[in-house]
């Protein structure tokens, strides 16, 4: 996979799923009408307390809807480099398209993004510099507008896209307690096809090899706070590992604490974001 679709991914998931990281993908607002926020790692050491200085990751500048204009990375806690992102919205609102910028000023990356009449994300399709698609999103709702599956095409070759679906089984709060990989597949397409992959036009001209390989199952337990939000996540892989997360929030609801524990319980890492 080459360097472009790996950025592709990174942003990808960033865009989706840095405020809302279960289930469902809602568009990524930061309520309380914040400017801006800075991401710090706080460390442990080993049977110590957590390190007072934090090593800066990354900040992000928001619009007026709260969704990410610019992107901000450290190295050694000093800004490496600099991204700026354009939004554009429907009449209802929602996030249509964002574009990232290199640091040159170049596009490097282009999002697009449709919803159901509930504003629900059940689609987004990413292209590179060049305005060629290199993966495409789709989701599927419950009655109770719980993501209930989701499938990806990623380029990984000239004409060739890797295909895979996964399901989810979700508890009341629509948090998903099983994560089930029921298939992937090569996709190859001719030219023309690609260059309709976003609206499945020439579908006779696509050819899909399946795998056979058997499911996999991750499964998620929770515990909550008082006001039903998640303090505290154990992700349990299909090798039995345990990967344990705690959750704080600020008074609009947005993360602003994220500790992750070993397998005795421990915590080893934060991640603050702080809010301005």
């Amino acid at each position: 996979m080459n360097k472009l679709i790996n950025l592709s991914l990174l942003i990808s998931i960033m865009v989706l799923f840095q405020y809302n990281i279960f289930a469902k993908p809602y568009q990524p607002q930061v309520k309380g009408g914040f400017k801006s926020c800075t991401v710090t790692e706080y460390r442990y050491k080993p049977g110590k307390i957590v390190l007072k200085n934090g090593e800066m990751s990354y900040a992000q500048n928001f619009d007026a809807h709260g969704n990410q204009i610019e992107l901000i990375y450290y190295e050694n806690n000093k800004i490496s480099s600099k991204n700026k992102v354009e939004n554009k919205y429907n009449t209802a609102g929602l996030l249509s398209e964002s574009v990232y910028f290199d640091k040159t000023g170049k596009v490097s990356t282009k999002f697009t993004y449709s919803y159901d009449d509930k504003t629900n994300l059940i689609g987004n399709v990413t292209y590179n510099a060049k305005g060629e698609v290199t993966e495409r999103g789709s989701y599927v709702y419950d009655k109770n507008d719980f993501m209930i599956e989701e499938t990806h095409e990623v380029k990984i070759g000239e004409n060739e896209f890797y295909k895979g679906t996964t399901k989810y089984i979700n508890d009341a709060h629509g948090n998903k307690i099983a994560e089930i990989a029921v298939r992937s597949s090569n996709v190859s397409v001719s030219a023309s096809s690609e260059q309709n992959l976003e609206n499945n036009e020439n579908k006779s001209e696509v050819k899909t090899e399946e795998s056979a390989a058997p499911p996999d199952t991750v499964k998620y337990e929770y515990v909550y706070d008082v006001k039903g939000r998640i303090a505290k996540e154990t992700r349990i892989g299909v090798d039995g590992f345990k990967f344990v997360k705690g959750y704080k929030y600020d008074a609009f609801g947005n993360l602003k604490e994220q500790i992750y524990f070993d397998e005795n319980n421990k915590p080893v890492m934060t991640t603050v974001f702080e809010f301005k």
